[in-house]
């Protein structure tokens, strides 16, 4: 079969079988006057290919799900140690950029005052 059927039983464009082609994926014979012919196999081995691309953009795709809610969940830890903890609010203890004209609020007792 040329690369318009395999395309078509496929659905693999022309442009990505030649692609796999150039990754050496597919090996093609070429007829005398150069067209290419895939084997019956060529079918089974494009699906095979569709099927461990998609697979692969799946892992990576899950594994940045994965990084985003690590982050999130340290956000998290962090805000729950904070509220835990004496001090919490803009201007706690610890907070990076801690400016003194910040208002603290403390977790347990009457008080609310100015850190600093």
């Amino acid at each position: 079969m040329q690369i318009g059927e395999l395309s078509a039983r496929t659905g693999a464009s022309v442009r990505m079988l030649r692609y796999y082609e150039e990754q050496g994926l597919l090996e093609p014979r070429r007829t005398g006057s150069g067209y290419r012919t895939y084997a019956e196999s060529d079918v089974d081995r494009v699906a095979r290919i569709c099927t461990s691309a998609t697979l692969s953009g799946e892992l990576a795709a899950l594994t940045d799900k994965i990084a985003a809610l690590q982050h999130s969940r340290d956000l998290l830890a962090q805000i729950v140690a904070d509220v835990q903890g004496a001090v919490v609010g803009p201007g706690s203890p610890g907070e990076p950029g801690n400016a003194e004209d910040y208002t603290a609020v403390r977790k347990a007792g009457p008080a609310v005052g100015v850190v600093g």
